[in-house]
């Protein structure tokens, strides 16, 4: 009768357990970090620059770049890098 239950309170235990885990999954709850697998590299966050046309905020690697008098301008498109060019006659 003792092991009837406590196996009974182990089963309730775990299932309880799984409930939690599964509650902390749904969208408002606690987010676990993901870690690399053996071997591999973190993602690495990229500086985001913005067009100085339209606003937008691009990743450097994907922005288009212009120098002006010494300094960088990134634009998100060839057409605002040429708007840009137009309204400073460069």
């Amino acid at each position: 009768m003792f092991i009837g239950r406590l196996l009974l309170i182990l089963v309730l235990a775990f299932l309880l357990y799984r409930l939690v885990r599964f509650l902390l999954r749904l969208p408002g709850g606690t987010v676990r970090p993901s870690f690399p697998r053996a071997g591999g590299t973190p993602p690495k966050s990229e500086d985001m620059v913005k067009d100085p046309c339209c606003g937008v905020y691009i990743p450097v690697s994907e922005a288009k770049c212009l120098v002006v008098g010494g300094k960088r301008v990134y634009f998100c498109s060839n057409e605002c890098m040429e708007e840009f060019r137009k309204s400073r006659n460069v």
